[in-house]
């Protein structure tokens, strides 16, 4: 994910010079995003995977590895949506939107 993160970031330095008057701070801002998108992806799986992994590779397991394992990684499925649905929840704060979660979700 960090290759691919960095190399889109290359291509878009070089196009830099090519781009006219505003889009400037946009595009930036476009970025910064993409990156925070994709490591809250990255972080959602990183939290769920390695304990499964470490309970597949154990013998047998302890107790505590096994019951971590098998919580946290069908929660993989509600981290991805809190992830999804982030970009909706940062985009009606900056409108100033005062709703919770709850209602957002609603809406």
């Amino acid at each position: 994910m960090i290759l691919v993160y960095w190399s889109v970031k290359k291509q878009q330095n070089s196009r830099r010079r090519f781009s006219f008057g505003q889009q400037q701070p946009q595009k930036r801002r476009l970025e910064s995003e993409v990156a925070k998108q994709a490591f809250f992806y990255l972080l959602g799986f990183y939290l769920s995977s390695p304990p499964l992994i470490i309970a597949a590779y154990i013998p047998n397991p302890p107790f505590w590895v096994s019951l971590t394992a098998y919580t946290v990684y069908p929660m993989q499925g509600f981290f991805n949506f809190i992830v999804y649905t982030r970009p909706e929840y940062e985009k009606s704060r900056r409108r100033k939107l005062r709703l919770s979660v709850s209602q957002q979700a609603a809406a």
